[in-house]
């Protein structure tokens, strides 16, 4: 669905938007909240491609770290990022993990200004 998603958006910007899926296969089957990393994707289209006139990369990762987290990053390299609080659609994924996950996900955002923001999401594959 993310790639889907991703096409079509670069029919819009066309050649100005480039992106990279680096999932192993091994992770590709993890069960993880639905639409959770759509919502990150869209997030880094919205507040980052859109206000870069169209221009960008964005870059979905996964790995599974050392203490067994399934961990997911999004990244771009236009870095704007507003204030906390977060918008409607990160303030509904917060909400959703929290009850999917018992409290025991983590979702956090960072950005450098003009260089990259990182989104990322982790789920302990222990619970």
């Amino acid at each position: 669905m993310i790639r889907r998603y991703l096409n079509i958006q670069k029919i819009r910007f066309g050649e100005d938007l480039t992106y990279e899926i680096k999932i192993p296969d091994n992770l590709m089957s993890q069960p993880i909240l639905p639409m959770s990393l759509l919502t990150l994707v869209e997030n880094a289209i919205k507040h980052g491609v859109e206000k870069n006139n169209g221009e960008g990369h964005i870059s979905i990762n996964a790995r599974i770290t050392a203490k067994n987290i399934l961990q997911f990053s999004i990244i771009d390299n236009v870095g704007i990022l507003k204030a906390v609080p977060y918008g409607t659609g990160l303030s509904n994924l917060n909400a959703r993990l929290a009850v999917a996950y018992n409290n025991n996900a983590k979702f956090s955002i960072n950005s450098i200004a003009n260089v990259e923001t990182c989104a990322k999401l982790e789920v302990s594959l222990d619970d």
